[in-house]
């Protein structure tokens, strides 16, 4: 089972290419900072109430070291701040810890990508990660088109959260057709705005769009 941050991250990588699409390069850090946020929030480490975060469990181990290592800087700013705060600090803490690429090796390891050398112009080398088992993307994408398209249950709450930050990473284009897209993207906006599981979820993904909008204007 993968993470919700590996789980987005995929998405922004073109399966058979494996070179991150351009739709990611500025919105990716702030998606996983997003993603991140929601599985803190998920395990209980911290909490979303009237729009500020608190870090309800610090000294809880996770079993997870970016987790981990995301918690740790959390807890040592010490402040009480908003969600769109938090979004626009731990995307600063992607960036410079290098989080896609932890993310990207983790990948590796567990099978899902691959690391090969592609060369561009033929003179630069540049490192690309195709997919070697795309079982999991395959899924979600199917259950996320089933939810939006034909309005089947989503199956579980990750696909939400995926639908909920593709959106605000401006990333849920890349999964349909134009035309389809005209129709689903209404939908997925207002599951981004107005999440159906709970408030919290609601109010951090409306951080990262935030953030996302801020980095690419």
């Amino acid at each position: 089972m993968l993470t919700l941050p590996e789980r987005f991250l995929l998405f922004s990588l073109d399966d058979d290419s494996g070179k991150f699409v351009s739709q990611s390069s500025l919105s990716l850090p702030y998606g996983l900072a997003g993603a991140i946020l929601l599985e803190l929030q998920q395990s209980g480490h911290i909490a979303l109430e009237e729009n500020t975060l608190y870090i309800t469990n610090c000294n809880k181990a996770i079993d997870d070291s970016i987790l981990q290592d995301a918690l740790t800087f959390m807890s040592e700013k010490n402040k009480l701040k908003n969600i769109r705060y938090w979004v626009q600090t731990v995307g600063h803490f992607v960036r410079k810890h290098k989080l896609k690429d932890q993310y990207v090796n983790r990948l590796i390891d567990k099978g899902i990508l691959v690391q090969e050398d592609a060369t561009f112009l033929m003179l630069f080398k540049k490192d690309v990660f195709p997919a070697i088992d795309s079982t999991q993307e395959d899924d979600d994408k199917q259950r996320i088109r089933l939810y939006l398209i034909e309005n089947q249950p989503p199956g579980n709450e990750q696909i939400v959260l995926l639908i909920a930050l593709l959106r605000a990473a401006q990333m849920d284009k890349l999964l349909f057709k134009k035309a389809e897209y005209k129709i689903v993207k209404k939908k997925a906006t207002a599951i981004m705005k107005d999440n159906p599981y709970s408030k919290a979820v609601a109010d951090t993904v409306q951080a990262v769009q935030a953030a996302v909008v801020s980095a690419t204007t």
